[in-house]
């Protein structure tokens, strides 16, 4: 099952989000889990000081049966441009917002 999904805090008061996309939502719940064990980013270390994953939630934005990853990531950044989720520091394809910003420009 393809889906678009947001981490939020569970503490309201806590605004930032991250959006991600993914064709196995089970498994990228535990990779992102350890991966805010064992990597350094943004996302991970502003979930780290705010309470850990015990104080976070997945919600699904969006689900969807057949998609292509292409497709998918489409949809994913359709979501990244109309949230402008602050805990998300690259593009659905990978590029860094900023550089993705600059290039708009031109």
């Amino acid at each position: 099952m393809n889906c678009i999904y947001r981490i939020e805090c569970n503490d309201k008061e806590i605004k930032e989000i991250y959006i991600g996309s993914t064709c196995n939502l089970y498994r990228r719940k535990k990779g992102h889990k350890h991966d805010s064990k064992t990597r350094t980013s943004k996302v991970y270390n502003f979930i780290n000081k705010n309470g850990g994953w015990d104080n976070w939630t997945f919600v699904v934005e969006e689900e969807t049966e057949t998609l292509s990853t292409d497709e998918r990531l489409l949809i994913e950044q359709t979501y990244i441009e109309l949230l402008e989720p602050e805990l998300n520091t690259k593009n659905a394809n990978g590029i860094n917002k900023i550089k993705r910003k600059e290039w708009k420009k031109e």
